[in-house]
């Protein structure tokens, strides 16, 4: 599935990511895309962050907006942007920042999202040059990309939103379990497209089943699978998929709260996911009237 995943993207993903991006007017010229190369000492390398803002009006220029970090940005930065965007004018989601965290291209991100969405290191059956530092990655967002982006722009630190798709997935549940484990709540929701659960023989999905509930710590998951989707090692991703949604609902679920939710499109498959749940993943974790601006 993981190489099934590159190919795809590379091949499609890489077109409609431009013509989402050219339809949408969402360009260099565009004054609410900002774009960095920051540098990680954590990581040891240079990633490529783009960053929407949304024009605020002249009443609300002051407002502390939400912000969505998106894995993958080399595909899907754009279409988020446009989501948004759009969802924003029919009064479905409020404002909010989106931060793309990317590679210099597509090409690196083939190979480099190996070794910062896994943890521990890949069996050998993946093929993975490098893999298994999703520890350095995540640190690299908590304590070097989070606050810059706090520092450059107005926003809401108290509702963070991460959202992967496939691999990206699995690091979004991997960032859940470290911050549920050392009692953080760094990101308010989770959203979690067709996690690739079958990593290392399903490693994510025991740790969950190890790891104690915590009522201090907020985890709103939104938790999805492609009814058409691969068989994973032999097993479903429905099946892997609500196993999982089971250990993670005992961790974070607490009495009177709806904390996690797993959610099924039945029509789509592996690479078809992915807009669909940040869509519906966003739409969740959102409540109340949207900020008005021009």
């Amino acid at each position: 599935m993981i190489k099934y995943f590159l190919i795809t993207a590379s091949i499609t993903l890489l077109f409609n990511c431009k013509n989402a991006s050219d339809a949408d007017g969402i360009n260099s010229k565009d004054k609410s895309i900002h774009a960095y190369n920051i540098y990680s000492k954590e990581v040891g390398d240079t990633f490529s962050i783009s960053v929407y803002h949304p024009q605020m009006s002249a009443t609300n220029q002051h407002a502390q907006l939400p912000v969505v970090y998106v894995l993958d940005a080399n595909l899907y930065f754009d279409m988020v942007v446009s989501m948004c965007k759009g969802y924003e004018k029919v009064g479905l989601l409020p404002p909010m920042i989106v931060v793309g965290i990317g590679y210099r291209d597509i090409y690196a991100m083939d190979s480099l999202r190996n070794r910062d969405y896994t943890f521990p290191e890949a069996i050998p059956i993946y093929e993975m040059i490098v893999s298994g530092r999703a520890m350095q990655f995540q640190s690299f967002i908590q304590s070097e990309l989070i606050p810059e982006i706090d520092k450059k722009f107005k926003t809401d630190e108290g509702t963070r939103i991460l959202a992967g798709h496939s691999l990206g997935g699995y690091f979004t549940l991997f960032a859940l379990h470290q911050n549920l484990e050392a009692g953080k709540n760094t990101f308010s929701h989770y959203i979690a497209a067709s996690p690739s659960l079958h990593y290392n023989h399903y490693y994510i999905t025991e740790q969950f089943g190890k790891i104690k509930r915590n009522e201090e710590v907020s985890g709103n998951l939104f938790l999805s699978y492609g009814g058409q989707e691969d068989f994973n090692d032999g097993e479903p991703s429905m099946i892997a998929s609500k196993v999982l949604f089971e250990r993670i609902e005992k961790s974070i679920d607490v009495d009177g709260r709806d904390d996690c939710e797993v959610n099924a499109f039945s029509n789509l498959n592996h690479m078809q996911t992915a807009m669909s749940t940040f869509m519906k993943g966003l739409e969740k974790a959102f409540a109340g009237p949207p900020i008005e601006r021009e």
